[in-house]
């Protein structure tokens, strides 16, 4: 709680994750997730999350300047 509640955005740009457990707590927080598209951050955050590829640094630039000022 104290950690999800002084987080605005998520980044989750690992290259592999089985499940995302982090993801989905944010989410449920309702802390917007920005990941890579893994097979298991797929799954797990499906259209609530925003995918970015990991190797897109001007995508992850877009999509946080986007959700820090229109939150």
């Amino acid at each position: 709680e104290r950690v999800y509640g002084r987080t605005r955005v998520l980044l989750m740009p690992s290259s592999y994750e089985s499940w995302g457990r982090a993801g989905c707590e944010a989410l449920a927080s309702g802390i917007p997730v920005v990941a890579h598209p893994t097979p298991g951050l797929w799954e797990s955050l499906g259209e609530a999350g925003v995918f970015v590829d990991r190797n897109d640094l001007d995508g992850y630039e877009a999509v946080l300047r986007k959700l820090l000022e229109d939150p």
